[in-house]
């Protein structure tokens, strides 16, 4: 009879937080997602934001990640916002996850080709721009854009507008961590674009940074030699208030842009980039800062956060959204500094935060 018991105990233990999670009420609100970068069926640039909706409850049901607006890999066609813009317009929350779009080399690879080609389908559109817009002056709404949602293919004058909707500045330079800068995650086109700009074949190894300027200048940072232990950090500004559950200082490893931020927005989050003296006299010479935002606020009519980075883009297989605890478990259960790390420490609780305002606002 005891062993029962135990038994029993032991079940009711591991089944309990599957059942703290059914148990928990839904915080049903509409949410609109925009991928226009999916170049293969894994979802890979907002699977992560749709595990969070799920596990929060904020939808009704399951969301599946095939529940978004943009491209769509498997039937190789795609829907704009124009076509819900009526969901689009009710809805509290507008998520642009990232609007670089799919090319040509992309659908022969079914996966991010290595090679640039002609874009099938990408960026803002003026269509785009007018619903965003139009969405901005209503009541009680909330933007969040994340790298790359106005940079190339986005033509000049949309960016123009999402820079002002958003608060930020585009400097035109885009970066990315790369644990080895002589595997098959650096593109081809960065090599012809070093090779053309510095007449010098590439030949880096070891962990370093990539810039690329949206006129085609390459420049390359190697550990130790131009960057320092601490490579790049997210830092919580002096005096930041926000994203108490959010770590305070985070390693970031993955592409991010260089922007600067419009007067009266809050910067919550800044980058540092630990650089050598040698570093930071290539970066000056081509007027790259080492400190610049990573996250913003603009606070208007309505509320904008900016990304500075590829947040929502995760990796790694994700655990069961139906178990409850599973963000706290995460966090601490992440103990390898990688980008993984980054998403349960920094950008999980981020959106944490920022639902739950939009959830409270949404129902009053």
């Amino acid at each position: 009879m005891r062993k029962k018991i135990l038994w029993l105990i032991a079940i009711i233990i591991i089944f309990l937080p599957v059942i703290l999670w059914w148990a928990k009420p839904s915080q049903s609100m509409p949410i609109i997602v925009l991928d226009k970068t999916v170049p293969d069926p894994e979802y890979r640039e907002h699977k992560g934001l749709i595990w969070f909706i799920n596990h929060e409850k904020y939808s009704d049901g399951e969301r599946s990640l095939k529940d978004y607006t943009g491209f769509y890999p498997n039937s190789q066609t795609h829907s704009e916002l124009t076509g819900i813009k009526d969901q689009v317009l009710a809805s509290p929350l507008l998520y642009l996850v990232d609007t670089y779009g799919v090319y040509t080399e992309d659908l022969k690879h079914r996966k991010a080709s290595q090679d640039r080609s002609k874009l099938v389908y990408g960026g803002l559109n003026d269509d785009d721009i007018a619903i965003i817009k139009a969405f901005t002056t209503k009541q009680d709404k909330t933007v969040i854009a994340e790298f790359n949602a106005f940079a190339s293919p986005t033509p000049t004058h949309i960016r123009q507008e999402m820079e002002t909707l958003l608060g930020v500045n585009w400097t035109g330079w885009i970066g990315r961590y790369f644990e080895q800068l002589n595997n098959d995650e650096i593109p081809d086109w960065m090599h012809t674009l070093y090779e053309q700009q510095y007449d010098a074949k590439w030949e880096f190894e070891g962990k370093g940074f990539v810039y690329i300027h949206e006129n085609e200048t390459i420049v390359v940072l190697e550990h130790d030699k131009h960057i320092g232990e601490n490579e790049l950090k997210m830092v919580k500004s002096d005096g930041d208030t926000g994203f108490k559950s959010a770590s305070d200082v985070q390693k970031y490893y993955y592409w991010f842009d260089v922007v600067t931020p419009s007067e009266n927005v809050e910067t919550f989050y800044q980058y540092e980039l630990d650089v050598t003296e040698a570093g930071k006299q290539i970066l000056n010479k081509f007027g790259i800062p080492t400190t610049f935002p990573a996250v913003t606020k603009k606070t208007s009519d309505y509320t904008a956060y900016y990304f500075a980075g590829d947040f929502a883009d995760i990796r790694s297989p994700l655990p069961p959204y139906w178990i409850s605890g599973m963000k706290p478990l995460m966090k601490v259960s992440s103990l390898i500094e990688n980008q993984e790390q980054f998403f349960w420490k920094v950008y999980i609780p981020m959106l944490s935060d920022i639902y739950e305002e939009i959830y409270e606002n949404y129902n009053k």
